[in-house]
């Protein structure tokens, strides 16, 4: 659960949100009568802060309502009724009204006293995120005319959250923080794996399709400077979620997640594994061998290698290791175009197949897998001492 208050001047507009009609049910009403309208429960805040500058001779406040909201994860309140919300409101009064900071021990009351103050709770249940939420309007000046501070109040709030949090052995909020801002980085690296190109339109959009709510902030020269995500009823600054995902460095992220820039990095194992994944199946791939002191080289698609692969395990069921080799090395030779070499690797190796012949080469509806299985095929030919499963030539 996490909670955030602070001091507001608005506090009529502030009601009228909190209690919209078909929008929010009315928790709980402390110290005002239950029938009472929105502009009359304000009526009686602003009637009670006046009777005290009357009293004290102090001038109006400013801020004369604190707000808060409290918000418990979609796991924590699954299932409530009204009641039980109900009951997380008063544990969450309770818990702010023994806040301490440092330096406030030896007080004899809390710089606020929520129970013994006008206020009303609602709970909403129509935010995008789908979580439900409570919201709290008090006003300044409790039931015996004195202010409830609003100093460091948001910090008040935290406090107050994290032993609610506490007592009903629930994750504590930098917990639940820390995990929700693994999982909003690990949906941003996702997303900018998956674009082929980089825009801040497909960025936000894609987000927002995993039910993030994005929003850019400009300079004047329409230039992103800077970004957020809300997540639930929390939002993260892009500079908290990574230093990698800020505007200044995300694109050099994105073009470092680029496969064509991550293959370089690799070892042989992961380069196969991921020309064979699926993320790679359509991404060229430098491949080739070097063969008699020559270099022997082709771009080839993640797709490709996976038909290779397939084909590979095929062979290797009638033909001994070291053929299979030959036979991997002469299809590959073929597919690229190296015709010649092919031949005379498949003799140099004890070949004795028919060799390709004038008019060996790719048709022109052929696609890259059907071309690669028949360079397959082909080299099978030209290496060609089968071995029978029992070790047997014929």
């Amino acid at each position: 659960m996490i909670a955030r208050a602070k001091s507001i001047a608005h506090g009529g507009v502030s009601l009228g949100y909190i209690t919209r009609q078909g929008k929010a049910q009315v928790v709980k009403l402390n110290h005002l009568p239950e029938d009472a309208s929105p502009q009359a429960i304000y009526g009686y805040m602003k009637l009670h802060q006046k009777l005290r500058e009357e009293e004290f001779q102090r001038r109006p406040l400013k801020n004369n309502m604190i707000r808060m909201e409290i918000s418990p994860s979609r796991e924590e309140s699954e299932g409530w009724t009204l009641e039980d919300w109900k009951q997380l409101a008063e544990d969450f009064v309770q818990a702010f009204d023994r806040v301490r900071l440092p330096g406030e021990e030896g007080r004899y009351r809390s710089p606020c006293r929520l129970a013994n103050s006008q206020y009303i709770i609602t709970l909403h249940t129509d935010s995008k995120s789908g979580t439900p939420h409570l919201h709290l309007d008090c006003n300044r000046v409790d039931m015996d005319n004195c202010l409830n501070s609003d100093h460091l109040i948001g910090i008040r709030a935290k406090t107050a959250a994290e032993e609610v949090n506490r007592l009903r052995n629930w994750k504590r909020t930098k917990e639940r923080f820390e995990e929700n801002k693994a999982r909003i980085k690990k949906d941003c690296l996702t997303v900018l794996s998956g674009m082929s190109a980089f825009s801040w339109e497909k960025y936000t959009a894609a987000l927002e399709a995993k039910g993030y709510k994005v929003k850019l902030k400009m300079d004047a020269s329409v230039a992103v400077r800077g970004y957020t995500i809300q997540s639930g009823n929390s939002v993260y600054k892009s500079s908290v979620i990574g230093r990698d995902l800020t505007p200044s460095r995300i694109q050099e992220t994105w073009k470092k997640m680029r496969p064509e820039n991550r293959y370089g990095q690799m070892t042989p194992a992961e380069r196969v594994a991921f020309a064979l994944s699926e993320e790679g199946k359509n991404y060229l791939f430098p491949w080739g061998f070097t063969i008699d002191g020559k270099r022997y080289e082709k771009m080839v698609p993640g797709r490709v290698a996976r038909v290779f692969a397939e084909e590979s395990r095929v062979t290797e069921q009638s033909y001994s290791q070291e053929e299979s080799s030959h036979i991997f090395r002469t299809a590959f030779l073929l597919y690229a175009g190296y015709v010649d070499a092919a031949t005379t690797f498949a003799q140099n190796c004890g070949g004795g197949g028919s060799a390709p012949d004038q008019n060996w080469g790719r048709d022109k509806n052929e696609d890259d897998i059907l071309w690669a299985r028949r360079c397959f095929r082909k080299a099978r030919e030209m290496v060609s001492t089968m071995v029978i499963r029992r070790g047997m030539r014929r």
